[in-house]
């Protein structure tokens, strides 16, 4: 019975432990905000991509029927 109150006992003014939990809620956390961004974000990327590159092709176009 000694023995595991003096194992208790050790345990109580470590702080190690809770500084590791901390800092993997806080690599969850960036992790979760991470992918949320890039799933949100792709969508809206996709799209700027695709006004941006009808734009070039119809300048390419533009371009092409003023030198012929």
């Amino acid at each position: 019975m000694q023995t595991r109150a003096r194992i208790a006992s050790l345990g109580i003014g470590d702080e190690q432990g809770v500084a590791s939990i901390e800092y993997a809620f806080l690599g969850a956390t960036f992790a979760v905000a991470t992918l949320g961004s890039a799933v949100t974000l792709t969508g809206s990327l996709a799209d700027t991509y695709a006004v941006i590159a009808t734009a070039v092709m119809a300048a390419v176009a533009t371009a092409l029927a003023m030198v012929s």
